[in-house]
């Protein structure tokens, strides 16, 4: 949270500003005598879902502490035109949803605007938009939305029997026998991938060697700075979630604890939070985090073992070359 003259001013956690665009949300806010936040528009917003999430911070201190609420609050650009935009709130988020999609192509909301509400009465917010420039520009600052690919694990049937001829992609290995990919197909291994996220070719290997080993269900993720620095946070990928999870997808919000085992023994409770369209470990994960001495880049494999427990496996970016003996260290 930020203080600018009278105003307090929050800023949703996945945005980020330019020092340009953060000299203008200053300048704004600071002749502002209400509770504001800011937030940089994404394509979930204004191109699909249409619903924008309130920043936790400002819920809880500004909104009505009373959960779970659903209420409409009035919203404009200036006072010659409101919308009608239902908030609705359970016991972790709280999201602009019937109405939004309404107020954001009436006003042209774009991929990377930056948008600050001002809640100039208990229900209702003025809404500031500073318009994105350079749309390239926009598409690098954007939280962008995760793309999830499965890796078919194979077996030693697959790998027998040599692979017909064909043009695939960096990430899928065909398989011609049959029964080989039956087999395989059993079990998934699936790896969260955004831009920024790939495995390097040897990263990739030594992740499919230790996956080959498993019995269980994985999936592998690349620290990034926001689940090992700030925040602590680390997103479940979409697709393990509704395949492994599904005796929870009955409900619109839930949590659920995991205990997260390393090789060591010990074990660390994690609260994941889900709703239909996301899942993440948060409560306990800063611990592991912390004390497993997680870093960016560093590759966790997480193995379901049951509905309880998942055992992590951390490959270090240190040690992503070398030391084939033993794929994939886990270390406390």
């Amino acid at each position: 949270m930020r203080t600018n003259g009278g105003a307090k001013l929050i800023i949703a956690r996945n945005t980020s500003l330019t020092s340009e665009e953060d000299k203008k949300v200053r300048a704004y806010a600071y002749q502002r005598k209400q509770p504001l936040f800011v937030i940089r528009i994404q394509p979930s917003f204004v191109v699909k879902n249409f619903n924008l999430g309130i920043p936790k911070e400002f819920a809880n201190r500004y909104l009505d502490k009373k959960r779970p609420f659903s209420l409409t609050f009035n919203v404009q650009i200036d006072a010659s035109k409101t919308w009608p935009v239902l908030v609705d709130a359970d016991y972790t988020h709280v999201k602009f949803r019937k109405g939004w999609k309404d107020f954001a192509l009436k006003n042209k909301l774009k991929v990377g605007d930056i948008c600050i509400f001002e809640l100039i009465r208990k229900h209702k917010f003025q809404v500031h938009i500073i318009r994105v420039s350079d749309e390239k520009n926009a598409e690098n600052l954007v939280f962008k939305t995760e793309e999830e690919i499965h890796y078919p694990l194979i077996t030693k049937a697959c790998r027998e029997s040599p692979p017909k001829k064909r043009r695939t992609n960096d990430h899928t290995k065909p398989c011609s026998s049959v029964k080989g990919m039956q087999t395989s197909m059993d079990n998934k291994l699936i790896i969260a991938h955004k831009r920024n996220w790939k495995l390097t070719p040897e990263e990739y290997k030594r992740v499919r060697a230790y996956a080959h080993q498993c019995k269980h269900p994985v999936f592998v993720i690349k620290m990034q700075p926001s689940f090992v620095e700030y925040n602590f946070s680390v997103g479940v990928p979409k697709t393990f979630r509704k395949r492994y999870f599904t005796y929870l997808d009955k409900k619109q919000y839930f949590s659920h604890r995991f205990n997260l085992r390393t090789d060591s023994g010990k074990t660390w409770p994690v609260t994941m939070f889900a709703s239909n369209t996301h899942a993440k470990l948060k409560t306990g994960w800063k611990s592991f985090a912390l004390d497993n001495k997680l870093n960016v880049d560093d590759t966790c494999i997480f193995e379901l073992i049951n509905q309880q427990e998942f055992k992590v496996s951390i490959l270090r970016v240190a040690n992503a070359k070398g030391n084939h003996e033993n794929p994939v260290k886990s270390e406390v």
